[in-house]
């Protein structure tokens, strides 16, 4: 059985599994700063801040940050699944 998990079944969820996982990566780094903004802190609590201050300039900082970080999760994520034969968006 151990054998078998390891040498047939593992090999072929491998590419799956990683792909529900970098998906649910992504999705959880994007919703962070929804969640932020509504009272549970971090970047998304900053950027809520900013806007009520009139501190726009802090504002589009912040939101070029968030850009990029979701930007990069996201090369790194396809990065990743080519990588490991996931399959593309």
């Amino acid at each position: 059985r151990t054998a078998t998990l390891l040498l047939a079944i593992a090999p072929q969820a491998r590419t799956g599994f990683v792909s529900v996982l970098l998906y649910q990566w992504e999705c959880n780094i994007r919703s962070s700063a929804v969640i932020g903004f509504v009272g549970a802190g971090g970047i998304g609590q900053a950027l809520g801040i900013a806007l009520r201050l009139f501190q726009y300039q802090e504002l589009a900082t912040l939101l070029i940050a968030v850009l990029f970080l979701i930007l990069g999760v996201d090369r790194v994520s396809r990065i990743l699944r080519r990588r490991l034969g996931a399959a593309a968006r």
